[in-house]
């Protein structure tokens, strides 16, 4: 029999709810771990619209990833993480079934960092990630260099 925790997310943090021994008693959906003990950092990054194309837009999204995490802060980066896997999917990495997939990674983030990298600004699916942070009171940074010299405050790892 196996042991399972479900967790409850209140936008900011995971809190243990309750263990339970037996599987059908957790719906689906309160099957949640956190991915590190602290909460991870979604950070967007222009992708389609980014000048240089989608290849030299991973390599970007990759490296400010790097800086950031390389300070202490945990990262995911829908860009970095799953460029490579476009390439192998039906999909293709133009398709807009990936802003889908990615709310799962959405819900599970402590706040959105946005890589003011070329095109940022006109970058749709930007935009949609910031609408959607905004709308759950999610905290959301703006970031035009992975290395300040002073991280903002809700920032620090």
């Amino acid at each position: 029999m196996a042991t399972h925790r479900v967790y409850e997310d209140d936008g900011l943090h995971f809190r243990l709810v309750e263990t339970l021994d037996r599987a059908a008693e957790i719906p689906p959906e309160a099957e949640v771990a956190p991915a590190f003990p602290t909460r991870f950092w979604y950070m967007a990054s222009p992708y389609r619209k980014y000048p240089l194309g989608i290849e030299a837009a991973s390599k970007a999204a990759s490296q400010f990833a790097a800086a950031l995490f390389d300070r202490g802060i945990q990262i995911y980066s829908p860009i970095a993480h799953s460029h490579e896997i476009a390439r192998y999917t039906t999909l293709g990495p133009m398709d807009d079934a990936w802003l889908a997939a990615q709310i799962p990674f959405m819900t599970a983030a402590k706040g959105l960092i946005v890589a003011k990298i070329s095109s940022w600004d006109i970058s749709t699916g930007i935009a949609w990630e910031k609408t959607w942070f905004s709308e759950r009171g999610r905290p959301i940074f703006h970031l035009d260099d992975p290395l300040p010299e002073q991280l903002p405050g809700g920032l620090k790892p």
